[in-house]
């Protein structure tokens, strides 16, 4: 959309709500996977559903970014989203495995791989939903400072 002429400088504003809610709360949960990754496995369902949220707030039928006059964040959040979208089914297969794995006895080298293999899914989804939040990140900041953003 155009400026309309005449109209007066423009000051940060916020994005809307569809889009700012689920980013602050995977913005949140980033922070505090940071610092206890173990976290994400309470939570990392919550983590996906923002990921789809503030993808369908940014490009969805209702976004506030037509895709084709936002290529470029279109298809940066769009790979982002991908590769969350695929680490997220092998983190939370892990997950899965792991706890049903967890109720039986299994010697400590069982565990051990067990844990293992848990926690390099969990590094690396939460990689991924590091690098798709950087990409909102970056939309974020695009609607936050540019007049005719929406």
């Amino acid at each position: 959309m155009e400026k309309q002429a005449g109209a007066a400088a423009s000051s940060p504003r916020s994005p809307p709500a569809s889009f700012l809610d689920p980013f602050t709360k995977l913005t949140n949960l980033l922070r505090t996977v940071d610092e206890e990754p173990k976290q994400l496995d309470a939570s990392q369902e919550d983590a996906h559903k923002f990921v789809g949220e503030i993808w369908h707030a940014s490009f969805g039928e209702a976004g506030v970014l037509i895709p084709t006059e936002h290529k470029a964040f279109h298809d940066a959040l769009k790979a982002a989203r991908t590769e969350e979208n695929d680490w997220y089914e092998i983190y939370a297969y892990a997950l899965d495995i792991f706890r049903r794995r967890q109720k039986k006895e299994l010697d400590a080298t069982e565990a051990a791989k067990d844990r293992g293999a848990l926690v390099e899914k969990r590094r690396e989804y939460i990689i991924k939903l590091g690098a798709f939040q950087e990409q909102a990140s970056a939309i974020d900041h695009y609607l936050r400072e540019s007049p005719s953003a929406s």
